[in-house]
């Protein structure tokens, strides 16, 4: 840290310093190391706009869990198709308000449904992804039920669901475990 953030640092404590040199090169880090595939960035770790502006301007794309979180991402520059909604209990009211804004993965049967009828007011077909709970960990063990996702055997459910609704599934998300660092 150079001498005039560490005078911030003591004038202003506690505050947050951030160095747009080195998030530039942990997201540069990211995309070289998985090349071809899109990077998100969890708004809810930090929706402090210029962090989501300055990744936005690297094309990294937001993972958004909140209506708010979505209409923040699309104020800081993150282009509409990098944007995802994905958070488990959407309310008709946060996916009303996301609609057009972003992707929407729905979490639930419930969720699903209520897409499926919003979709099926408005006269349209709407692409989704669904968050898909496996049946197994990352231990190796079998997987139990969760709120992050749609749980496997649910799926012959979802199935028939999804015919009588105008949605159409385009992507698969797995959440297999949270705050992992290995």
């Amino acid at each position: 840290m150079d001498n005039a953030a560490l005078t911030l640092a003591r004038q202003h404590a506690p505050c947050y310093i951030y160095s747009r040199k080195k998030l530039t090169e942990q997201a540069r880090l990211l995309q070289s190391t998985f090349p071809g595939f899109g990077i998100l960035y969890s708004v809810k770790a930090n929706p402090f706009p210029p962090v989501v502006q300055a990744l936005a301007e690297l094309g990294i794309g937001a993972d958004a869990a909140s209506a708010g979180e979505v209409a923040l991402a699309a104020r800081c520059g993150v282009k509409r198709g990098d944007i995802y909604f994905s958070a488990a209990g959407k309310s008709r009211r946060a996916l009303l308000a996301a609609w057009d804004s972003c992707h929407l993965i729905a979490d639930s049967l419930g969720e699903a449904e209520r897409i499926g009828q919003i979709a099926a007011e408005r006269g349209e077909t709407k692409h989704i992804g669904i968050r898909v709970h496996p049946a197994f960990d990352m231990d190796g063990g079998a997987g139990g039920t969760s709120k992050f996702g749609i749980d496997i055997h649910d799926m012959p459910r979802l199935r028939e669901l999804l015919r009588r609704c105008p949605v159409d599934v385009c992507g698969m998300h797995i959440h297999l475990r949270s705050q992992n660092l290995d």
